[in-house]
């Protein structure tokens, strides 16, 4: 009997796409394919456009050139990442983006970062780039509006889209600044997790009395499907504007409110929100997602001059946040937020809390008191009245950022205390974690091809025990003079 010899077109459609799906990392493979057939650049063109990453903004045209010359290229496209840099080319720009996003009717996941986010430079490009943004904005619009724009599609956009990431500019400032016709972003029926970056928000950032237009953001509270928030070096200059904003998920399960921290060259007006008004801070903006909120990040600055500190005993801080399991605030700079872990009413329900990160500066000016001293007995005092008021707790992990040639684990007595204290943490079943903020060249947003400095661990309650040398040898030093 003759053996007929294998040909790859005798496969069905469905199997010849299987055998292609193997190739989702090869693209120089995928494009070859292409070009061998009609029909196997039918069958291998969808996952070829089907994560799209452009650097170079002419790239943005090109791309879509391409699927005007063929339609269902741009349905194929479900994530779409434009990483920005500059170039020389007067067209460069967001110009043509909004149009290739609309085409875009099955886009999953969404990133756009601007050249000019993290960067101090002027002029027309940057105002170029500013005002291109507007285009997208609008796009947010129309579908958390439901308005179709029936004189050129009447498909809604964005209609499947779950994740977005925004890194984007002012015309003349880092802040891109969040307007009315901006606050569609916010509204989106299918977004389940946003990330901003350098965004400033006033308290008319969603009242459209100021720019016209029918009224969206009223009766949506409680409405849109969003899971995760993070907005980082954010200048929120009021409560009522992060208010609004959290009342909108109807059940929002992380948070990070990252306030203006490492941008001193041009500082944020809202900062120290907590400080300011922590009644408010808590009552009226958290407590919008306290029924579903899991984890919180809050990021207040290290560097700001302090604030006048309000108390926040008449809150209600976090009791009655009741999934709450890890809370994590750098800077430390808020004793507000620090009464609202352990103050109020003990007899009262705590929030289950299993996890809690806190971040410091360490210097002569901006040590935390309950660090201040030399033997450690404040932090002792600090932290153990912290365990009784979270009796759930079962990790705590402390980083510090040095500043300049401080040592804070330099004093014999402070580093006996801190591992005497950790033992006792131990036997109560809490995992004590001492780091050293890792050093980075960059500093938060962390834009395409930037990474932040690895945390180093500097004591472990476990087996672990001192990591470093010096603290070693001081432990043993101290040790030694005890037995003497």
């Amino acid at each position: 009997m003759e053996i007929l010899p294998f040909r790859l077109f005798d496969l069905a459609d469905e199997l010849i796409v299987n055998i292609i799906e193997h190739l989702h990392d090869d693209l120089a493979t995928l494009r070859a394919l292409a070009l061998c057939s009609r029909r196997l650049q039918s069958l291998s063109e969808p996952l070829l456009y089907r994560r799209r990453f452009l650097r170079i903004p002419s790239s943005v045209d090109r791309l879509l050139q391409t699927t005007n010359q063929r339609p269902p290229r741009a349905e194929c496209i479900h994530d779409l990442e434009v990483r920005c840099q500059l170039s020389r080319s007067a067209n460069d720009g967001f110009a043509s983006l909004p149009l290739l996003l609309e085409q875009a009717t099955n886009l999953r996941s969404l990133t756009l970062e601007s050249p000019f986010c993290n960067s101090r430079a002027l002029g027309a490009k940057r105002q170029q780039y500013a005002g291109e943004q507007d285009g997208v904005f609008a796009l947010f619009h129309r579908a958390a509006a439901a308005e179709p724009l029936l004189a050129q599609s009447p498909i809604l956009p964005f209609q499947h889209l779950r994740s977005v990431e925004l890194h984007l500019t002012g015309s003349n400032s880092r802040y891109c600044m969040f307007l009315y016709s901006r606050a569609g972003l916010f509204l989106s029926p299918t977004l389940h997790e946003l990330t901003l970056s350098c965004a400033k928000f006033f308290d008319v950032s969603f009242e459209p009395s100021t720019e016209g237009g029918s009224d969206i953001v009223l009766g949506k509270e409680g409405t849109t499907p969003l899971k995760r928030l993070t907005m980082i070096e954010c200048d929120i200059t009021s409560l009522r504007a992060l208010a609004c904003i959290l009342a909108l998920p109807k059940a929002l399960e992380f948070l990070h409110i990252g306030e203006n921290c490492h941008h001193r060259f041009e500082p944020a007006g809202g900062t120290s929100l907590c400080s300011q008004h922590p009644v408010d801070f808590f009552d009226r903006a958290l407590a919008c997602q306290q029924h579903s909120l899991e984890e919180l990040v809050y990021e207040v600055p290290f560097y700001d001059p302090s604030p006048p500190h309000y108390s926040c005993r008449s809150s209600q801080g976090f009791r009655n946040f009741r999934k709450l399991h890890t809370v994590t605030c750098t800077g430390l700079r808020c004793p507000a937020f620090e009464e609202a872990l352990w103050g109020g009413d003990r007899r009262a329900p705590q929030p289950p809390l299993r996890t809690l990160k806190i971040g410091w500066q360490v210097s002569e000016s901006e040590t935390p008191q309950w660090f201040a001293d030399d033997d450690g007995a404040s932090f002792i005092s600090f932290f153990r009245s912290l365990i009784v008021a979270l009796p759930g707790l079962r990790d705590l992990q402390l980083t510090c950022r040095p500043s300049g040639s401080t040592n804070w684990l330099e004093e014999p007595q402070r580093t006996s205390s801190l591992e005497a204290f950790a033992l006792e943490l131990r036997s109560k079943g809490v995992l004590f974690r001492l780091y050293e903020k890792g050093y980075s060249s960059c500093y938060p947003p962390y834009l395409y091809n930037e990474t932040p400095g690895k945390d180093e661990l500097m004591y472990a309650s476990d087996e672990r025990g001192f990591t470093r040398d010096q603290a070693e040898s001081g432990g043993a030093d101290d040790a030694d003079s005890d037995e003497s």
